[in-house]
């Protein structure tokens, strides 16, 4: 059994603006050391410490939405 996060990043929340405006699993969503991406990093890095195995992230359909 496995599990699927989601979770949506915001640069702000006042007022409300979403991390990225890209849409499902578009590679672009997060480029090689832009903010989302090092974000995701620490994100993936952290879950790895508290024993959470993660084999993939990709963007989702609401803007700055991620799934893993």
């Amino acid at each position: 059994m496995g599990f699927e996060l989601e979770v949506i990043y915001l640069r702000s929340v006042a007022p409300l603006e979403a991390a990225n405006e890209y849409s499902w699993s578009l590679t672009r969503a997060t480029p090689t050391g832009s903010d989302i991406a090092k974000t995701l990093e620490e994100t993936a890095d952290n879950l790895n410490v508290m024993g959470v195995g993660l084999e993939m992230y990709h963007s989702e359909a609401a803007p700055g939405q991620v799934s893993g």
